[in-house]
């Protein structure tokens, strides 16, 4: 009698998720919603001589390593077909999540206009840097919150993010975020 195991792919619904997958050792098979089968993948940089013995390993602290210093570890040659580095820069804001807590909806609209994400949880909608209004879509195990308007995020001029789903995501203890026109990192549980 013969066995058969596998592994199916599931959740892997934004790169962030394939990130964490590949720092895993997980290489994720999903063709993506926009029926590509192409994803940019974003490392924190972390300047380190990675060794052979690292790059050949398939250990998970090994990988996170290499793809943290822009190296793609054999076990993803012909998987992963490029590094890059690239400089991210984020403006801060002095406004606090308390501050957030504080504010009517004009005045957290007019921070959004500030270039940030601002989240009401009491109406539990996000206000994006164009004032447009983005709902709650979805909340994973880990407690992140997806908020999303399709329809504002095509018409928008602005591109706030480069996520191919035109979404924002929070954890339930972030109110507001910066929005550049680039992935805005979430904090990993």
């Amino acid at each position: 009698m013969e066995i058969l195991k596998t592994t199916a792919d599931k959740g892997y619904e934004c790169p962030e998720d394939h990130a964490e997958a590949l720092a895993s050792g997980i290489v994720s098979n999903v063709i993506q919603r926009d029926g590509s089968c192409r994803e940019v993948v974003e490392f924190e940089y972390l300047a380190a001589e990675i060794t052979d013995e690292q790059k050949s390993s398939n250990k998970p602290e090994d990988l996170t390593a290499c793809l943290q210093a822009g190296v793609i570890p054999d076990a993803y040659k012909g998987i992963l077909t490029d590094a890059e580095k690239t400089e991210v820069r984020r403006r801060m804001t002095s406004t606090s999540d308390s501050d957030i807590l504080q504010m009517s909806p004009e005045e957290m609209r007019k921070e959004a206009l500030e270039g940030f994400f601002v989240r009401d949880t009491e109406r539990n909608l996000v206000y994006c840097p164009q004032a447009e209004i983005l709902r709650q879509k979805s909340v994973k195990r880990n407690g992140y919150i997806r908020y999303c308007n399709k329809l504002a995020c095509k018409r928008c001029k602005n591109k706030c993010t480069t996520s191919k789903f035109k979404e924002a995501g929070f954890y339930k203890d972030i109110l507001i975020k910066p929005a550049d026109g680039r992935r805005n990192h979430e904090p990993k549980d």
